[in-house]
């Protein structure tokens, strides 16, 4: 890799941050590639990665005569670089840490500290450099959680202990660090793309450049060689999807290797019933397994690989799959999963009544989908756990989904409907749990079924109605209706809301506070359908008839959707 390159190691978040491409150029001269598409895009603001010792004075000025305002983030080496780009990013709770020396570790890295609005800090291999120390210990309060890359070959146990609670993810070389990141955050990604770029040193600017892109979709980004590593190659047949992409040219990522993991078995006809006819005689299918068509049947089948699933209203039954079923049909799409057995299953799309899980077995189901999407149980279904990074409804109509984690992911908060029963624990990172019919941003509903086992529920409201069976729920910092009676008669009518559902008389709030239900009997004189008061700060609507007023704090403002109207009330 070029030596002056590593300037722009640590680039890719803020790029994804602004929104950015990232553009290279020699360092005496702006050249015409990079000016061209400073013109085609209209660019107004250019951050320049490099100090005047690597991109001179004269680009600077070809920018200024192009009327672009420069903003320089070079310092006087790639350890002071990596600090003002960090900077520039503004706020975080997580960074990651790379060794100044292993390009290809903060390569790996790059797409996925983007996508999560994590910044690239350099060290050396034996501690961290005075300045990079220095800017860690001052936002070290805010930093929950630091990931430092490569072994202890790479980076050693003193740059560990250095930093606020610091995780080592590594492998023996460049590859299986690779590897070993992917899988660490597994959850995280979008598996709807896959980005592959050669991970030898003077390939590495093709994997720099294309580390944003991969953002903007939270993809994968794998790494190979002249050859693609056998390690890296079944990982990428059981996890990743057969939709890749290489970055740069056929010098770069071979064109075999790319066809090695594009290879799939595709079943594109309309309506096909493909796999055996007779349940006792099982096909074997040799490679992925890739279903294009609508309405197509696969029946009586396994594969030691991946299924993805994109045409729409596909049906699997009795199929075994050696690795990761991806369920991918689009935003009106459905699919019918019945007696299959997967590795993992992950739902990229789907529609609102869409995807039928029906005794069905998986270790994980991950939820990480573009469309408002509805995933079912049924039957025997067991999943291990289920993961959720997107809007979804999980209908536990049978079987079960197993403990439910939400997750935030590219800064995008979770939306989370739960219904019938959840006989595991739900763990989330920072949810709302209120009453309502549709939900927005990072409230999750649960809806008429009980917590039999333990639940987390730090910073939220939980639904009154909802039964809890269970002592070990932990009820944490939660708030309740306590200051409902501050609210002046028309500010009560403000929160009236019409939803599906009537309060009772014996609901009541978990938390800090009491339960409230002599509030609920005062509001049953006013005979409203629903409302919700929720105090954290500001009052807020979701321009829906179907939507709750959300108060917080008590500070109210008139800005309601003017379309709902308040019935007359006598207080």
């Amino acid at each position: 890799m070029d030596k002056n390159l590593v300037d722009a190691l640590a680039a890719a978040p803020l790029a994804k941050l602004k929104n950015a491409p990232i553009l290279l150029t020699q360092g005496d001269v702006l050249n015409t590639y990079a000016e061209g598409e400073l013109k085609r895009l209209g660019v107004k603001t250019v951050y320049v990665t490099a100090g005047e010792q690597v991109i001179t004075k004269k680009v600077l000025e070809r920018l200024a005569e192009l009327k672009i305002k420069v903003i320089p983030l070079g310092g006087k080496d790639r350890f002071e670089t990596a600090v003002n780009l960090a900077k520039e990013m503004g706020s975080f709770n997580k960074i990651v840490v790379a060794t100044a020396g292993s390009n290809a570790d903060a390569l790996s890295i790059s797409s996925i500290a983007a996508a999560k609005g994590m910044p690239i800090l350099l060290s050396e291999a034996g501690k961290i450099p005075t300045q990079v120390k220095n800017y860690i210990d001052s936002i070290g309060s805010n930093v929950n959680q630091t990931y430092i890359l490569g072994g202890e070959g790479v980076s050693a146990d003193a740059v560990k202990n250095a930093v606020p609670n610091g995780i080592r993810i590594g492998g023996k070389d460049r590859f299986e660090t690779n590897l070993e990141i992917l899988k660490f955050f597994a959850n995280d990604l979008k598996y709807s793309k896959v980005y592959l770029a050669n991970g030898e040193d003077k390939h590495l600017v093709d994997a720099l450049t294309g580390a944003p892109l991969a953002a903007q979709t939270s993809s994968p980004l794998l790494l190979t060689g002249k050859a693609l590593p056998g390690n890296s190659k079944e990982y990428a047949k059981l996890n990743l999807g057969p939709n890749v992409i290489a970055l740069g040219g056929e010098s770069s990522v071979a064109k075999d290797v790319l066809q090695e993991l594009q290879s799939s078995l595709v079943y594109s006809v309309d309506g096909m019933d493909a796999g055996s006819a007779d349940p006792a005689k099982v096909e074997s299918l040799a490679n992925t397994v890739k279903i294009t068509g609508k309405n197509v049947s696969l029946k009586n089948a396994k594969t030691n690989y991946s299924v993805y699933i994109h045409g729409d209203n596909a049906l699997l039954d009795n199929v075994t799959i050696g690795g990761t079923l991806f369920i991918d049909p689009g935003a009106h799409g459905t699919a019918n999963i019945n007696n299959v057995k997967a590795g993992k299953i992950v739902v990229l799309s789907g529609a609102k009544e869409s995807i039928h899980l029906r005794n069905t077995k998986a270790g994980t189901l991950l939820v990480s989908s573009s469309s408002e999407v509805r995933v079912e149980s049924s039957g025997t279904t067991r999943i291990g756990n289920t993961v959720v990074n997107s809007y979804v409804i999980l209908d536990a109509a049978g079987g079960t989904l197993g403990t439910v984690e939400v997750v935030s992911a590219d800064g995008q908060e979770p939306v989370v409907i739960l219904k019938a029963a959840f006989n595991a624990g739900v763990v989330y990172e920072s949810a709302k749990w209120v009453f309502s019919t549709k939900l927005y941003d990072n409230e999750l509903e649960v809806a008429d079924f009980d917590i039999l086992k333990e639940a987390y529920l730090n910073h939220g409201i939980f639904r009154g109605y909802t039964e809890i069976t269970d002592d070990e729920v932990y009820k944490g910092d939660m708030k309740a209706f306590e200051v409902f009676e501050e609210l002046s008669d028309a500010e009560k009518e403000i929160l009236i809301a019409y939803l599906d559902d009537t309060f009772d008389a014996n609901d009541g709030i978990v938390g800090n506070a009491y339960r409230i239900n002599t509030v609920f009997e005062e509001m049953r004189k006013w005979e409203l359908e629903s409302a919700i008061w929720v105090p954290e700060s500001g009052l807020s609507n979701s321009n829906s008839q179907n939507s709750p007023f959300v108060i917080e704090d008590l500070t109210l403002s008139m800005n309601y959707n003017e379309n709902i109207k308040a019935p007359s009330v006598d207080l």
